[in-house]
């Protein structure tokens, strides 16, 4: 099993990684792409030609450059024959997929009932932007953080809610994508918000976080109670959550969030990134600088011409 993972693993990178000319099977499929569902060409490698009889797993694990993580079921994969793309089809020809899709996008044909928008097998999620990396998995083992013992009909609710709403940007427990961060380890999520503030959070993210990235979720009332009592269930709390403090100027967070969100992030990132950040961080600061005192002395220069010769 072990060398027939490894045989796979190796066939998939290589066709994913391939140079246009050289990789084989390359085939054009025209989809509907989410969001507005526009109609696009796409030429690539199918995904279902880079796997043997036997995979070595259930479903393929799709990652991608800035953290996202997809769980696609093999049978689903062979039976839709998505493509990794690589170009796409515009007035002048075909051309390199761009950023931020590009330069390895996967994309989904249109399901079999073309007069529908609503694709219920495949989701907007399950269309992959960067990919970097693909490796068949067990899926009950890879999501075995998530498993309860004896779940409630709530809490089952609230996993299935996890899976299509939370999944590919937040791990548990490891098991899950790392666009945001581990909501159960180092730090529990319940151990510095609790339900109300998550639900602000959930309702509007850039509320809290003006320089996040994480889109509203807009789920009902039931439906927030559902993922709550599936949170609970895998991660109680362990310390009692500080209220919100009110907003200091320059935070990204507000008060105690803040600062208990950022040792979560910091504890779950390598020196290597923490390092890369430093310097991100330090080079913006230097720009500003350069840029206030720039701003600086325009003004003063303006305010020098206004003078008398």
């Amino acid at each position: 099993m072990g060398d027939d993972l490894l045989a796979t693993v190796t066939r998939i990178l290589v066709l994913l990684l391939a140079a246009p000319a050289a990789a084989p099977l390359r085939v054009e499929r025209t989809v509907r792409e989410p969001p507005d569902h526009a109609k696009r060409v796409y030429r690539g490698v199918p995904l279902a030609a880079t796997l043997p009889d036997s995979p070595g797993g259930d479903a393929l694990l799709v990652r991608c450059a800035d953290g996202f993580v997809a769980l696609l079921p093999i049978e689903v994969v062979r039976r839709r024959d998505p493509i990794l793309a690589d170009e796409v089809r515009t007035g002048h020809g075909w051309a390199p997929v761009p950023p931020p899709r590009g330069p390895r996008y996967l994309v989904w044909p249109s399901p079999a009932r073309a007069d529908s928008d609503h694709d219920a097998e495949v989701t907007s999620e399950e269309w992959a932007w960067n990919v970097v990396s693909i490796e068949p998995v067990d899926s009950a083992r890879h999501l075995a953080p998530l498993a309860l013992a004896r779940p409630t009909p709530r809490e089952r609710r609230g996993r299935a809610l996890w899976m299509g709403n939370c999944f590919h940007c937040h791990a548990l427990r490891g098991a899950g994508g790392i666009a945001g961060w581990d909501l159960a380890e180092p730090t529990p999520l319940w151990g510095y918000l609790d339900e109300a503030q998550v639900a602000r959070y959930l309702r509007d993210p850039r509320s809290v976080n003006p320089d996040g990235h994480m889109p509203p979720q807009p789920l009902t009332f039931d439906e927030r109670r559902d993922l709550f009592a599936f949170l609970h269930a895998v991660e109680p709390a362990r310390v009692t959550p500080t209220p919100f403090l009110p907003r200091v100027p320059g935070e990204r967070f507000p008060g105690s969030f803040q600062r208990a969100a950022a040792r979560a992030v910091r504890a779950t990132r390598s020196p290597s990134w923490t390092a890369r950040m430093s310097l991100s961080r330090q080079a913006a600061r230097s720009a500003r600088k350069n840029e206030v005192l720039s701003t600086r002395l325009s003004k003063r220069a303006i305010g020098t011409s206004k003078v008398r010769p």
